[in-house]
């Protein structure tokens, strides 16, 4: 997880535990503690502990702050909100707020956290949280059919997942009507697949590293790499198993040192600061969805919802020594930089243009969530792109096979338009994001048509063959 000055939200392990009685609502049927769920999430990352400064600076009691917060989110296609270092006995107010909006909560509650060296295989410490988690439940009554599963950890070290598998298995035995999965960075995510039998595994990937920064992608070009090879890596894996992966994706900025916001609420980093991560532009908000997409994710989360509140201490804060931290050499700011805005809402509860790219992408996905759920990648070669495309090719099992095509426009700065060549096997093209067939022009040997796509930009289409 990020680290620093800028950021200090700790993310946390998902697992899935409630009451054994509690019943699915509008929220969707509970899927059970060893399958993945009847559903793909559409979501963001909530930092918590930053919930009562952003209140206080809006001039709003702590339940109409996040109340208001839950409207912008969904209002930009949200539907599921992963909230963590939240408290026990805000679980139930929050499961009221979210419930009303039909929306999931994935709570990381700060007294579950495992990997804190007292914690580990500590069960006379976690009955009693489950105990008091239980009363909870049963005091949010209905409103409990919101809760998607609880956080058990974030970013656990590779030396504890084994503990992490059996408190699962602890847990789901308490309840077996929810997942257990793991938030995991890239080095860890091998041994959680290898480790556990989660349903669900989790992958935090922030690919946009500053300009000139060496301890990460920081060029178009490895950032893209970044992202792609790992998820792809993620989804051979998982391919022949009833397991599923989703993909937690970026929207921050960190800065090691003096930062503040200017008139718009943009991070501006001041001379003599480091900057680790920038925000990502629109463009490349919309391709980590599609791209996410494409390489076999079922599921999205963005961190991070929530930005710091204005503090102008912030523009006091002391750089780091680099070195003593360990970290490869990064450019010292030498005059203010804009590095985008902090989160995906502004302080003031505006959306930011980031939050309504990633919206306009979850929109155009999430009407095929029971396709995404039944695909599998596909070997069969019936359709290709030229460059600055790719895509990738999915099967539905069906008697003829059903194709479909996720397509990604890999430019983070320019339009494409591009050329598809498809398999002479293939006699008609439906684009299901605009609900229109495409113009096949035949080439004798296969069919081809154009498709233009905005900067980062993807689509879905349905192939038919004969």
């Amino acid at each position: 997880m990020p680290s620093g000055g800028f950021l200090q939200a700790c993310r946390c392990f998902v697992l899935g535990i409630a009451a054994a009685t509690m019943t699915a609502g509008a929220c969707g049927q509970a899927p059970g503690a060893d399958r993945p769920p009847s559903y793909v999430p559409f979501g963001v990352y909530l930092a918590w502990e930053r919930v009562p400064a952003l209140a206080e600076f809006n001039g709003l009691e702590k339940w109409d702050f996040v109340a208001r917060l839950l409207d912008t989110l969904q209002a930009n296609k949200v539907d599921s909100v992963w909230p963590v270092n939240i408290l026990i006995p805000d679980l139930a107010p929050l499961l009221r707020l979210a419930a009303e909006r039909q929306m999931r909560v994935f709570p990381g509650l700060a007294e579950i956290h495992y990997d804190i060296d007292w914690r580990h295989n500590n069960w006379d410490y976690y009955d009693a949280q489950l105990a008091a988690i239980k009363e909870s439940l049963t005091a949010a009554g209905d409103a409990a059919s919101a809760l998607g599963g609880y956080v058990l950890c974030d970013e656990p070290r590779a030396a504890v997942i084994e503990g992490l598998e059996q408190l699962r298995q602890r847990f789901a035995a308490m309840d077996p009507t929810r997942p257990a999965f793991a938030v995991t960075q890239w080095p860890v995510t091998p041994a959680a697949i290898e480790k556990t039998r989660a349903p669900i595994l989790c992958t935090d990937l922030y690919p946009f590293f500053a300009p000139g920064n060496q301890n990460g992608p920081h060029t178009p070009q490895a950032s893209r790499a970044f992202y792609v090879n790992n998820l792809l890596r993620y989804s051979a894996t998982l391919r022949d198993t009833d397991r599923v992966h989703w993909a937690m994706f970026q929207c921050f900025v960190e800065i090691w040192g003096p930062w503040e916001y200017d008139k718009a609420f943009r991070a501006v980093a001041l001379p003599g600061s480091y900057v680790n991560w920038v925000c990502p532009t629109e463009a490349q908000m919309r391709w980590q969805v599609w791209a996410a997409l494409r390489c076999g994710s079922k599921g999205f989360f963005c961190f991070l919802a929530t930005p710091p509140a204005p503090d102008p201490a912030t523009a006091e804060a002391k750089p780091p020594d680099i070195a003593a931290m360990g970290a490869l050499p990064i450019p010292v700011t030498e005059q203010p930089t804009d590095t985008g805005p902090a989160a995906l809402v502004n302080p003031d509860l505006t959306p930011t243009p980031q939050l309504q790219a990633m919206g306009q992408a979850y929109a155009s996905i999430a009407p095929h969530q029971e396709l995404i759920l039944a695909w599998r990648p596909s070997d069969a070669v019936v359709a290709q792109v030229e460059a600055p495309c790719s895509l990738a090719i999915f099967e539905r099992p069906a008697s003829p096979a059903e194709y479909y095509a996720v397509l990604t426009n890999d430019d983070f700065d320019t339009e494409a338009r591009t050329e598809i060549h498809f398999d002479a096997s293939v006699r008609q093209v439906e684009d299901l994001v605009s609900g229109r067939a495409l113009e096949l022009t035949d080439r004798g040997f296969g069919a081809q048509t154009t498709v233009v796509l905005q900067a980062g930009a993807g689509t879905l289409l349905r192939l038919l063959t004969r």
